[in-house]
């Protein structure tokens, strides 16, 4: 190749000389009197362009119609489009290319706002780097240019519902107030279709009721008719899964005979035989008071050996007979029903729920494993976890608790699919009932016992038999059950078994030490992560520094603490984190000070995050709170109410606001019952969040309603996280209005012990508990 170079290079120049020679040849010859004439030179658009042989000579483009500015923008913005992918494809790799891409899919559309693609692909990408607010502010002007905006806007609200369905429903609702969507449009009725679904999945059933009805009344109009056929058709989609749809939200909603409408709609719609239909009959039948009418409608649908309704259609089976006193002839009509239809899944294992429910273990187990040696779907697993646990069989039940946490950790209320169980009813179900189990196992001693020992049996000798997911899951289960020296030994093992440990091994065991009020060991453990050479760590080193920071201040070393978050940054900074991330582990500065009592600098610290991320709602969103939260641990009453009213205006349904403002509110004696109101809605939101219902019993005490505020309070202490001594220190204000003076004594009592236990620094609360008590404040 390069003698090919060489030569080329050389018979270039011996061109070159030859035409020099011939010229200086001519200019010997020529006549000195001779004049000159000079060619024209003419420009040659095309001389840029190397021809070969044969080639026509090329020509200019020549467009029937002129290029107009709009088209030049189009190409335009096509480059920066196709650009944008580019930089997209490699973002992988190289992270800091999202931003370029972001830049690149930006200039597309600030050259073509009609350019749907280019505003897709921005919506997307802003999605993916928690960029939400800008988001929609990218969608919302694409609305006011073309309809197609009001498609983005569907689709981005469908996205933010992956992780939260209200904030979706949220969006939709700001949607439908931009001027250029025409109030009775065939898309004013998408989003309203759209809105009742999110409304439903954020457990809002007015709402939902609400906005389905207005699609309802449209589709189903007939004088006058609101809508074409077509249009009609565009909206429903599928009108059989839609009316169905509307019929369950309608009988949630205590609207029956809308229900019933719309329940024979999607009957109609799908032609379907009346055995289907009977099991939506059934239940309005008893939603209306008919449990023997309902009866008879379901039984028709069971007759028919139908499964399309699952395991919904046998809890009903259940409810009726419970409804009319005849509990006892649930599983012999459960065992008449499979005895002919043997192929049902979903009946054998409601069926095998039932034995577990009456001690007849053996028999559920067989059924559920159907001849085969062991569990082949989700169903199967969850279900033989109480079995095993009522068997002792402890070998066994680690096997299934190993199949099921691997099959639904990613489900549970903080994974990351968690919004899948919110979407499919029967996977909410499915995950409910393997968190029930497993919250059941680790508060069954005897079980717990038997796992240990069977775990250990396989640690000992040279050539331990524990296999490394074992380990982890036996870790897992006992640090869940607060047995520490237990979950040291199995996650030990696990971290012993791997040359390249994963971070989650070190950052469960640092938590159940945390757990455990034990601070140094927790120290110690994240202290070892961080110094670890392996690359799955060393990658992880900044979660790791952060966790230590937390580690370090609780027990009460704040330098450090602050030296640890510090280099957390530096590191994450390295590994080029989002922006997201960089304002978590900022804010955390602002936590290890206000935890300290350092108010004025956790203030400054959180004032410089709103600062700085003033793009990241989420960041922007925590911080306000932990805000708000420094200044009434402060004293400042008023400015923490004006924070989280900025929470509120922006964000009128966000739940822990709702609460924390009428909490605040509560416990000044002020805006009572506007305060009880707020409460309610944050409860209407998360029912299960302790921390709202003690916030609901303390408004109801304030407001002279004190059986009530008991029977919440109660409630309250009783769930996972009731271990809270403000929330001990209410039920005994309330036991102690009630004259209850024994109840109220031993309630202060666990409530200065959790505040010892926790060693919280909450002084004020600490000497109102001992004054309750009668004992001596210390000077």
């Amino acid at each position: 190749m390069d003698l090919i170079r060489n030569w080329g290079w050389r018979a270039a120049w011996l061109s070159v000389g030859l035409a020099c020679a011939s010229n200086m040849a001519w200019a010997e010859t020529v006549d000195p009197e001779t004049p000159e004439i000079e060619t024209p030179v003419i420009p040659n658009p095309n001389a840029r362009f190397k021809e070969q042989i044969g080639d026509e000579e090329p020509v200019p483009a020549d467009p029937k119609a002129p290029t107009t500015p709009e088209h030049l923008a189009r190409r335009k913005a096509m480059t920066w489009y196709l650009s944008g992918q580019l930089q997209l494809s490699r973002s992988e790799i190289q992270p800091e290319r999202a931003q370029t891409a972001e830049d690149s899919f930006r200039k597309a559309v600030e050259l073509d706002p009609t350019f749907m693609q280019a505003q897709e692909m921005l919506v997307s990408l802003l999605i993916g780097r928690n960029k939400l607010d800008e988001a929609k502010a990218v969608s919302f002007t694409a609305a006011e240019k073309t309809e197609a905006g009001f498609d983005l806007i569907r689709k981005l609200a469908g996205q933010m519902a992956r992780n939260n369905a209200e904030s979706g429903a949220t969006l939709l609702v700001d949607a439908l107030q931009i001027k250029t969507l025409p109030p009775q449009s065939v898309m004013f009725y998408q989003i309203q279709r759209d809105l009742g679904l999110l409304y439903r999945l954020s457990g809002k059933k007015k709402e939902s009721a609400e906005s389905y009805r207005l699609v309802f009344d449209a589709v189903t109009r007939t004088e006058p008719a609101v809508l074409t056929p077509k249009q009609i058709q565009t909206i429903l989609v599928d009108p059989g899964a839609l009316f169905e749809e509307m019929g369950l939200v309608f009988l949630d909603s205590k609207q029956p005979e809308l229900a019933l409408d719309a329940f024979n709609r999607a009957s109609a719609a799908r032609g379907e035989q009346t055995a289907a239909h009977s099991y939506n009959l059934a239940l309005v039948f008893r939603e209306t008071g008919k449990p023997d009418v309902a009866l008879v409608e379901l039984n028709k649908y069971l007759d028919a050996q139908l499964q399309n309704k699952g395991r919904s259609a046998y809890q009903l089976l259940k409810d009726l007979l419970s409804d009319l006193k005849q509990e006892s002839e649930l599983i012999g009509r459960l065992e008449e029903l499979r005895g002919k239809d043997r192929q049902n899944s979903k009946l054998s294992y409601f069926l095998a729920e039932q034995y577990v429910a009456t001690q007849r273990l053996t028999e559920a187990e067989t059924l559920i494993l159907n001849g085969q040696p062991e569990p082949r779907d989700p169903y199967a697993i969850v279900g033989l976890i109480p079995v095993y646990r009522g068997l002792s069989k402890a070998p066994q039940l680690l096997k299934v608790s190993m199949m099921a946490i691997g099959l639904f950790e990613s489900l549970s209320e903080n994974g990351r699919n968690a919004s899948m169980r919110e979407r499919d009813p029967d996977i909410k179900e499915l995950v409910e009932r393997f968190e029930h189990e497993q919250e059941a196992l680790i508060g069954d001693s005897a079980a717990m016992d038997g796992l240990v020992s069977h775990g250990r049996d396989l640690m000992k000798g040279d050539e331990p038999k524990i296999q490394f997911v074992e380990a982890y899951v036996l870790g897992k289960l006992t640090g869940e059950a607060e047995r520490v020296e237990d979950a040291h030994d199995f996650y030990r093992q696990a971290i012993s078994m791997q040359n390249d440990p994963p971070f989650d091994l070190y950052s469960e065991l640092g938590q159940v030490y945390l757990n455990a009020d034990r601070y140094d060991e927790a120290v110690a453990i994240y202290q070892e992560a961080v110094n670890h050479p392996s690359t799955s760590l060393q990658r992880n080193k900044w979660r790791a520094l952060y966790l230590l920071s937390y580690a370090l201040e609780f027990g009460g070393k704040t330098d450090a603490a602050l030296e640890a978050i510090t280099e957390s940054r530096k590191a994450s900074t390295e590994e080029g984190l989002d922006e997201f991330t960089g304002g978590i582990l900022h804010a955390q500065i602002g936590w290890i000070h206000s935890h300290a009592h350092q108010h004025d600098k956790a203030i400054a610290v959180y004032e410089e995050v709103l600062k700085k991320y003033p793009k990241d709602a989420r960041t922007l969103e925590n911080t306000r709170f932990a805000l708000s939260n420094v200044y009434v641990m402060k004293g400042e009453m008023a400015k923490g109410e004006s924070v989280l009213e900025e929470v509120l205006k922006a964000s009128p349904d966000n739940a822990q606001a709702n609460n924390d403002l009428g909490y605040l509110w509560v416990d000044q004696g002020k805006n009572l019952e506007q305060a009880l109101a707020m409460i309610q809605k944050a409860l209407s939101l998360e029912p299960e969040n302790a921390a709202y219902i003690d916030s609901l019993g303390w408004t109801l005490f304030k407001l002279g309603r004190t059986e009530e505020a008991v029977k919440e309070l109660e409630r309250a202490c009783q769930m996972k996280r009731g271990d809270d001594p403000t929330l001990h220190d209410h039920l005994g204000d309330c036991y102690q209005k009630l004259d209850r003076k024994a109840d109220a004594q031993k309630t202060w009592k666990k409530s200065l012990e959790l505040l010892d236990k926790k060693k919280s620094n909450d002084d004020k609360l600490r000497k109102s508990l001992i004054e309750k008590l009668g004992q001596p404040v210390a000077k």
